[in-house]
């Protein structure tokens, strides 16, 4: 059985009172960056969605951002995806799996604008 995260930063779970902190904080440290309307957010393990959607009802100028959402799990993306949030794009990527074509080194890159890996990057590895 799959677990999702969101039910621990939900009801009584042992960790929900640690994890309803950190998503505090997260959201906190979020609004501090005043990202501008036409800014970016990148989930890598997004789960069903829920950080946006959480992201969305704390920070009504979120919505306005494009969000997208990473998960290697089909069935959490569906559900990501049918929370139907206008800005979000919810798409497959598996980080266990190193990227056709490289990535070994950790010089190789994904973003949604530059399908698919890409090792031309500069490694930030040292």
């Amino acid at each position: 059985m799959r677990v999702v995260h969101e039910r621990s930063y939900r009801g009584i779970h042992p960790f929900s009172f640690f994890h309803r902190i950190r998503m505090r904080r997260v959201l906190e440290a979020t609004r501090s960056l005043a990202l501008p309307p036409d800014g970016a957010i990148a989930d890598f393990g997004c789960s069903n969605g829920f950080f946006f959607a959480e992201l969305a009802q704390a920070l009504p100028e979120a919505r306005s951002l494009q969000l997208f959402g990473f998960d290697h799990s089909t069935d959490l993306l569906a559900a990501a995806r049918s929370r139907n949030l206008d800005n979000a794009v919810f798409d497959f990527v598996d980080l266990n799996e190193p990227p056709p074509g490289g990535g070994a080194n950790g010089s190789s890159i994904w973003s949604p604008a530059s399908r698919p890996w890409s090792t031309s990057a500069r490694s930030t590895t040292r």
